[in-house]
């Protein structure tokens, strides 16, 4: 994840029309094939949905990300964070380290308390 356009884009695809762009199926394992009651009304509120930080792009956009409707929580991919800074394999590294604490500090810099998509931003 490296900015809140592609957050928005994901967060559109968790959720049904009329606030996103998820298909629609009635009869899914994910509703027990159909015996879900109201299973497409309040699949939204089932819905985690949690980003992974892995590039500086991503660092540097971390609280736009976190401050995205839907989304409910940000992590650090620490290896895969440490590979886009060229320090493949070594992700206890202290440039990595600090890029880590610093997306931290940007996410929590947010409220995440379930905020639904805004109208608009899907």
């Amino acid at each position: 994840m490296e900015s809140a356009a592609e957050a928005v884009a994901i967060v559109e695809q968790t959720r049904y029309p009329m606030k996103g762009k998820r298909g629609v199926a009635g009869l899914q394992r994910a509703n027990r094939y159909g015996r879900v009651p109201n299973n497409h009304r309040n699949a939204s509120e089932d819905i985690a949905l949690v980003m992974q930080i892995e590039s500086p792009a991503g660092v540097k956009a971390a609280a736009e990300i976190a401050s995205v409707g839907g989304v409910d929580a940000t992590f650090v991919g620490p290896s895969d964070l440490a590979a886009t800074m060229d320090y493949l394999g070594n992700a206890s590294d202290q440039a990595g380290q600090a890029a880590i604490s610093e997306a931290q500090r940007a996410a929590r810099s947010v409220s995440m308390s379930r905020r639904e998509p805004r109208a608009g931003s899907c």
